[in-house]
């Protein structure tokens, strides 16, 4: 229930981008082609053009709530990246 309710905003945005696009028929998951899962397959996607407006706005209110901080490269020194695992 709680992951349903992570993707209504994304589900939204997506129809209401395709609908845009001119597509009229009703998109249902089973006509849908497999989702993208990596930024390189997205790009080749059918709906290439809608994933990105999707990204695009996430990573525009990731921006805005301070998640991210520009860093000017040159006050970076020959500091080693931050391993994850």
């Amino acid at each position: 229930m709680q992951q349903s309710d992570k993707l209504i905003g994304y589900h939204a945005l997506f129809n209401t981008t395709i609908r845009a696009r001119g597509v009229t028929k009703p998109l249902h998951q089973d006509t849908l082609s497999l989702l993208p899962k990596s930024w390189k397959q997205m790009q080749k996607h059918l709906y290439a053009k809608e994933f990105k407006k999707v990204v695009d706005k996430e990573f525009n209110a990731l921006l805005n709530k301070g998640t991210f901080e520009y860093i000017d490269k040159s006050k970076v020194d020959k500091q080693e990246p931050l391993l994850l695992m």
